[in-house]
C-alpha cells in the first residue's frame, strides 16, 4: 500500500517530498495564477506607498467610477488615496483610504457587496439605469472630483438614493471652472444646484459642493 501511495503522489504534476504541490504548473501555482488574474486581487490590502500592478487596476476602476486618482502609474500616492477616500464616502464605507475586501467588492460591483449594503429606511432603492455614471463622466471631463453618488446620507427623497444625482467638490476649484461645468451640465439636460452654501431648510448638507441630478 505504501508503494502504491508513493506512486500516486509521484503521478501528480508538481509533487515533491520537500513541498507538496509547490512546483511550477502545480495545483497551488494554478490557484495563485487564478487569484492574480482577478482585477484588484491582493492577499491583504492596498494603501498609500504601494506600487504594484494591482494599484494600476485600482486606479482604472476608480477613474471609471468617476473618481480621479491622477495618472494611472501603479503608484498609490496622495491623489489615489484621496480618490479612494472619496469613493468610500460615496459608498457609505469607512473613509480610511485603505483598499481592503469591502472596498474592492464595491469597486468590482459584486452582488455580495450589494446584498450587505442597507438602504436607509426613509428612501426608495429601486431604480432603472445608472444616470449618475454619465454625470460622473461629465464631471471627470472637467477635471472635477465627485464626492457622492449613490451612497452616504442625504435628505429624504433625494435622487442620490435612486442613482440619479451626484455631488461635485468645489473646494480649490476656480469660479470659471465651476461655471463651465454647471453650464455644460445644464446643456446636457441636468438640473443643477449650487450648494456651496447650505440651502435654507436643508437638514442634511455635506459641505460645499455642486449638486446635479436627472
Amino acid at each position: 500500500m505504501a508503494a502504491a501511495r508513493a506512486a500516486d503522489r509521484a503521478s501528480v504534476k508538481g509533487y515533491s517530498a520537500e513541498s507538496s504541490f509547490s512546483k511550477s504548473g502545480s495545483m497551488a501555482a494554478a490557484r495563485a495564477a487564478d487569484r492574480a488574474s482577478v482585477a484588484g486581487y491582493t492577499s491583504g490590502s492596498l494603501r498609500k506607498g504601494a506600487a504594484t500592478t494591482n494599484v494600476r487596476d485600482l486606479q482604472d476602476r476608480l477613474r471609471s467610477a468617476g473618481f480621479n486618482p491622477g495618472k494611472t502609474d501603479g503608484k498609490f500616492g496622495r491623489n489615489t488615496e484621496k480618490a479612494v477616500r472619496d469613493f468610500q464616502r460615496s459608498m457609505g464605507l469607512k473613509a480610511d483610504g485603505v483598499v481592503g475586501p469591502r472596498t474592492f467588492e464595491a469597486l468590482n460591483g459584486t452582488s455580495r457587496f450589494t446584498q450587505k449594503t442597507k438602504t436607509p429606511a426613509t428612501t426608495q432603492s429601486t431604480t432603472t439605469g445608472r444616470p449618475y455614471e454619465a454625470m460622473s463622466r461629465l464631471a471627470q471631463q472637467h477635471g472635477l472630483t465627485v464626492t457622492s453618488t449613490t451612497g452616504g446620507k442625504h435628505n429624504t427623497g433625494s435622487k442620490h438614493y435612486q442613482g440619479r444625482a451626484i455631488d461635485v467638490r468645489t473646494r480649490g476649484v476656480s469660479e470659471a471652472s465651476l461655471d463651465a461645468f454647471m453650464a455644460d451640465a445644464r446643456a446636457n439636460g441636468y438640473t443643477v444646484r449650487d450648494e456651496r452654501t447650505r440651502p435654507a431648510g436643508q437638514k442634511v448638507w455635506g459641505g460645499a459642493h455642486i449638486h446635479i441630478e436627472k
